[in-house]
Order: structure tokens, then C-alpha cells, then sequence
């Protein structure tokens, strides 16, 4: 192989040619990427979080919680109403049974599941003289007789549409439930897709789907990275304050004392020393070998600033206001938030209408 064609002569070749302008000195728009820092960035896959980890950091994470459940608990606080024709005793007695089946409280439930697991779904307990595996029969309907919200890991897509031609293409027809109660009681039963709401998480693509059995994303995988970010921000804050202000004790000899003491006695001392001080208690010392004084490690100022900005990245990752995450009134002269709430109101009222657009059976079944 002679020169010209060898590797290390083509990489050379490759290094030394620039496109557009360049600094060889400071290596601004080289494309040698040990010299241009515009080239050492490059997208990496976030490490994926199983279902059990989000359903952990949603009852552990305060804030995690309060992302998920802020959609759902704004979407469905206005309520609902049910129109019969204009017969006000049958819209009374509908809404009375839905009372009953706690209607609001389970869609509720399956919309913050749809967040945290990438799906959620009420199962509905119809009676139609039917098994939960056939499919729905309306003109048969007597009661809905329950009505139980279950996450996307307690159904599980057990056959699917495989008709090409079908509305319905490439979605589940049946789903194996694998449900436990508080009491130890078990439920593996194969429902049909007629007697099932869903909830669908964040939209993704066909092949991401077909990883996650058929539901969406969850609102917290994509979160994962920046609550870590935002959560580990504050921690160091917190451990900034513990040693914002350090004590320092002096001592004439202390490394030939600390030789000298095999049984601590010194050690212990010092020890009890420094639990005791605070501003309500003395600190006793020997007047010619000991000394104290307190040490400012450094100013706290900015750091408001800074978390603040971490809240702002959160936030808008979230797509929800930092009024909204963070509890609180807006601030600032002339702060009014009226845009933010607004903006707010429209993410939540979108979301409302893709809820109450899914359908039981659309062949059967209007809103």
C-alpha cells in the first residue's frame, strides 16, 4: 500500500481540509474535533426508566406527583354534565349513578396513570349477558355495574387488529388483566377491547409503541433527566447552607497531642465542643493553648437566581406554568400571571377535548 493511499495519509488529508472560515490558532470553526468546541456535542439516548421506576418517583417526588396529577385534577374539575333529550328525571338519575360509581374520581385516576405509565384505562363493568372476552353488545346493555381505573401494566394487549384495511389497524382487540387487591385478592381475566376507556400517555411512533405494548410515553421518562438536574440543584444548595459558616478550632501542639491521647479523650472532647455551640450556648476553651473562630466559606447571593432558572427549565418541560408547578403567586411589579393562566387553561381544555373525544365504540357510540 503505498503512501498516498495509506489510512493515516487519507485521516490527515481529512483533518487538514476547512470548510468556511476558520482559526487554526484558536481552532474556531476547525473541524478537528479535539480543537472546535462546536463538535463536542453530540445527542445521546437517555438511559429508559421501566414503569416501576416511575410509578416510585410519582409517589416519592413531591413535584414528580404534582406534574402528573396537575392535567387531570384542572381537566376534570369543572365536571361533567349528561344530556337525555331534555328529560331532566333521567339526566337526574344519570348523574346520580354516576355519582355512585364514582365516575369523576376514576377518570381522573386513568388520565394521571395515562401521565405517569404512558397509559391508563377504566374498565366498565357492563352488563349485557355477555363474557368480559366478547365483544359489546349495546342493544343488550342493562348496567354498567362498575366502573375500575387500572394502569398500562395491569393491561396488557393480548391480540391485535391485524386487518389492514381495518380503522382499527395495529390496535389491541383484547387485553389480559392482571389486577391484585390491597387484600391479596388476584384478577387475570381477557377483557375486549369494547369494554375498555383508554387513556393514551404522550403520542409517540409506531415502533416506540410496539415497545410499550401498545400505550404511549410517559410524561415522566421524558422529565426523568431534568427533575434530576433540578432535584440535585437544590440539594446542593441545601448542603451549601450546612457549611456556609464553619468553626475552626486552634490549638497550640495538636498534632503532638493528638499522638499522645491513644484512648480519644481529646477527639471527644472536641466533639462535644462542636455540638454543644450555638448562638444560645458558650464555647469553653483554655485561655493560653486553644482558640475559636468562625469562618465564612463564601456568599450565598445568586443562587435565588439560579434555582429560579432550573424552575423555568422544568417547567417548560412540563408545559405547564412555574405558577402552576411551583405553588405560588406570580412575582414581580405589575405580575399578574393573566397570560400564563390563559396559556395554562388552553394546554388543559386541549387535553379535556382528546379525552372526551375517545370512544367506547365509534360504531355504537357518540359523545
Amino acid at each position: 500500500m503505498t503512501e498516498a493511499t495509506s489510512f493515516s495519509s487519507l485521516l490527515r488529508r481529512a483533518v487538514s481540509r476547512v470548510d468556511g472560515w476558520a482559526n487554526a490558532l484558536t481552532g474556531v470553526g476547525a473541524l478537528a474535533g479535539a480543537q472546535s468546541h462546536r463538535t463536542r456535542f453530540a445527542f445521546q439516548g437517555a438511559e429508559r426508566q421501566g414503569r416501576a421506576a416511575l410509578e416510585f418517583l410519582y409517589h416519592e417526588d413531591a413535584f414528580a406527583r404534582r406534574i402528573a396529577d396537575a392535567v387531570p385534577s384542572a381537566g376534570m374539575r369543572p365536571g361533567f354534565t349528561v344530556r337525555a333529550g331534555g328529560d331532566a328525571a333521567v339526566e337526574t338519575a344519570i348523574m346520580a349513578a354516576c355519582d355512585d360509581l364514582l365516575v369523576t374520581r376514576r377518570a381522573r385516576e386513568a388520565w394521571t396513570w395515562s401521565r405517569v405509565h404512558g397509559g391508563g384505562a377504566l374498565l366498565l363493568g357492563l352488563d349485557d349477558g355477555r363474557r368480559p372476552d366478547e365483544e359489546l353488545d349495546v342493544a343488550s346493555l342493562r348496567a354498567v355495574r362498575w366502573i375500575a381505573s387500572v394502569t398500562a401494566s395491569e393491561l396488557v394487549p393480548a391480540t391485535w387488529d391485524v386487518d389492514a384495511r381495518s380503522a382499527r389497524f395495529g390496535e389491541p382487540t383484547s387485553y389480559r388483566l392482571q389486577r391484585t387487591s390491597s387484600g391479596g385478592g388476584t384478577d387475570n381475566t381477557v377483557v375486549h377491547w369494547t369494554r375498555v376507556v383508554r387513556f393514551e400517555g404522550l403520542a409517540t411512533t409506531r415502533t416506540r409503541r410496539a415497545q410499550l405494548d401498545g400505550w404511549g410515553e410517559s410524561v415522566l421518562q421524558n422529565l426523568y433527566d431534568v427533575l434530576s438536574e433540578w432535584n440535585g440543584a437544590h440539594a446542593s444548595v441545601t448542603e451549601l447552607l450546612s457549611q456556609a459558616s464553619v468553626s475552626v478550632f486552634k490549638m497550640r501542639d495538636l498534632m503532638a497531642l493528638l499522638g499522645s491521647d491513644p484512648q480519644g479523650l481529646l477527639k471527644a472532647r472536641l466533639e462535644a465542643m462542636d455540638l454543644s455551640r450555638s448562638v444560645a450556648r458558650s464555647v469553653l476553651l483554655d485561655a493560653d493553648g486553644e482558640s475559636f473562630e468562625r469562618t465564612e466559606v463564601g456568599g450565598l447571593n445568586g443562587y435565588a437566581d439560579l434555582l429560579d432558572r432550573y424552575s423555568l427549565r422544568v417547567a417548560g418541560a412540563a408545559g405547564m406554568p412555574v405558577a402552576v408547578l411551583m405553588g405560588r403567586s406570580p412575582a414581580g411589579l405589575n405580575a399578574t400571571g393573566d397570560a400564563d393562566t390563559r396559556g395554562w387553561d388552553d394546554v388543559v381544555d386541549g387535553e379535556r377535548r382528546d379525552r372526551k373525544s375517545t370512544r367506547l365504540n365509534s360504531s355504537h357510540v357518540s359523545e
